[in-house]
Order: C-alpha cells, then structure tokens, then sequence
C-alpha cells in the first residue's frame, strides 16, 4: 500500500471513529433527555399518600377533615388548590424564601418539578387582599403547565370556576383574568401594590391582560404565576377570585 493508499485508510478510520462517538454521544444525550423529563413529570405527579388526604370539589364536611389532615402532617403547607377541569390540583406551601419550594416537593425531596408555593411575601394564613403563588410551567400540563391555556379566550370563558381551602376557610374561585408579563413587574410580584391600591391594581389589570370578566373587587384575589417560552424571562399570571363560603 503506497503512501497516499495508507492516508486515506487512517482518514477513513478517523472519520469512523467520529461518526461513532457522535452516535454514541447522540444516544447519550436523547436517553438524558427522557430521563430528565421523566423524572421532570413524575415530581410533578401527587404521591398516594396526599391523594389519599386529596379534597374533592364539593366543599364538604369530609372534604375538611381530608385536607385538615394534611395540614397537620405538613407545617409548611398553607392551601390547597383546585382549578376545575384542569391539572391544577395541588397543595400550596410557602418556604423561608421563594428558592425553597422552587425544586423540592411538599416531602422536602428533591424535585425538578418543584413544588406550587405561595410567596414569601404574602401572609401564609392567605388573609390579605391580594395572595401570589408560583408554580412551574410543566409541558404535559401538570403544575401550572394549564395557566398558559387560559390565554385562549374559548379556555377562558369555559374553565371559571375552583375551590381553594386554607386551614380556617374554604373559598370558591372565579377566574377573572389572566396575563402576560416579566419577571420584573413590581405590579404584580410585590403585594404591597395590590394590598394598598385596589383601584389601582384593578385598573392596571383591566388596560394589561389577554382575557378579563367583572370581579367583586371587595374579594380576595389569588395570582397563579407561572414561566413561558414565550419570550425571556416570560410570565403568565393567572388570577382568581376568592369566595368565602
């Protein structure tokens, strides 16, 4: 085999042996991927033991005694909520900071799903007048991967209606309005503006969201925020109306 006979063997070799690491690197990379978002969507998924303890939609005096157990069994958990007809059906805990629930479960494990949680800023008995709580975008729709839904007028104007418990009261919800928004709305991300303006937050909200229906403005109101890859740094807000029953 003359020189130029044997370069061309080495190259061919060389070429082979790339393909084969990038094959192999490809089939690394697709298999992290699945597991990445398998185990993204099983930390989204309630364990049997809360949806033992998981209320219904009726508000009733069963209902109460289920969700009470929970509460005792979890001091960090505030509420429980429930956005009828969608994926949003979880326990509301609320952290030291808003880091803490942001990838650990209601059990305190690790979870790239994090958990749905109420500010830090926000009184953790939900008695002022505007509550935020957070929750990630999960593309198969569990967390508050739904909010985004309410973007769509139809969705809107048929998937009103909730039922949130906090450790005293039970209140109906009624979705009045959703958003698009950033990060870095003090508007929206710091209560104070809401808790000490009401006509000012209900006026921002009727000239800045997607969908919007009348509201008693003497009700509490919940926020349901959560991300978009809609553009960086994205958010959808989610807001809901609190009904004392």
């Amino acid at each position: 085999m003359n020189v130029i006979g044997k370069c061309a063997y080495i190259g061919n070799r060389i070429i082979d042996i790339i393909v084969i690491l990038m094959a192999v690197i490809m089939f690394l990379f697709g298999a992290y991927s699945l597991y990445d978002v398998f185990h993204v969507y099983k930390g989204a998924s309630l364990s049997s033991e809360i949806l033992k303890n998981a209320p219904g939609t009726a508000g009733n005096e069963n209902d109460a005694v289920n969700v009470e157990a929970l509460f005792e069994k979890y001091p960090d958990m505030r509420a429980w909520l429930n956005i009828f007809d969608t994926n949003i059906n979880y326990p509301v805990v609320q952290g030291v900071d808003d880091a803490e629930y942001l990838n650990k479960d209601i059990d305190g494990n690790f979870s790239l799903a994090g958990s749905i949680f109420l500010s830090s800023l926000c009184d953790g008995a939900l008695n002022e007048h505007y509550s935020l709580v957070y929750g990630h975008h999960i593309d198969n729709g569990s967390m508050f991967g739904d909010v985004e839904k309410f973007l769509d007028k139809k969705f809107f104007d048929t998937h009103i209606n909730g039922i949130l418990y906090t450790r005293k009261e039970i209140y109906d919800v009624k979705v009045f309005a959703v958003m698009h928004t950033d990060a870095y709305n003090e508007k929206l991300y710091f209560p104070y503006f809401a808790n000490n303006d009401k006509d000012a937050f209900y006026k921002y909200l009727s000239e800045n969201a997607v969908n919007i229906r009348d509201v008693d403005r003497n009700n509490k109101v919940i926020a349901m925020s959560t991300c978009t890859e809609s553009y960086t740094n994205g958010r959808i807000v989610l807001f809901g109306e609190l009904i004392r029953r």
